[in-house]
């Protein structure tokens, strides 16, 4: 695939995935891991497709977040909470990320794409 249309083919997913964070919270991160690891497997590492995707979640999230909450769509001490135990984990989960090996990251990576999926196609049949 050429530089070119590796480029056109990220910024098209990428307006994908800011689409289906502002509407489903699903994409930023697991859509966005899927597309990159397709477009630059052969590029980057799997440690620097992780990095580059957090890095985009951060202000695809942000935005999407900010418009839910002028919407008045947002639950805020349910987001204190969430924030509470999601942060240090996210930041002892970036320290620890460069000791595990590459194989073991790809596993991980697969099983959560495998059950975000799962758990797509179930909500679309069953509404609980």
């Amino acid at each position: 695939m050429t530089d070119f249309k590796r480029n056109n083919l990220t910024i098209f997913f990428g307006s994908l995935i800011g689409l289906a964070t502002s509407l489903t919270s699903v994409g930023a991160g697991s859509f966005g891991a899927l597309v990159l690891r397709w477009l630059y497997a052969r590029k980057m590492t799997i440690q620097t497709l992780i990095a580059t995707e957090v890095i985009h979640a951060i202000p695809v999230s942000f935005l999407a977040g900010m418009g839910l909450l002028f919407l008045g769509k947002t639950d805020l001490t349910l987001l204190f909470y969430l924030l509470l135990g999601s942060l240090p984990a996210a930041f002892g989960a970036s320290y620890f990320m460069e000791r595990v090996p590459s194989y073991f990251l790809k596993k991980i990576l697969g099983a959560l794409l495998i059950a975000v999926a799962i758990k797509l196609i179930l909500k679309s049949f069953i509404t609980f």
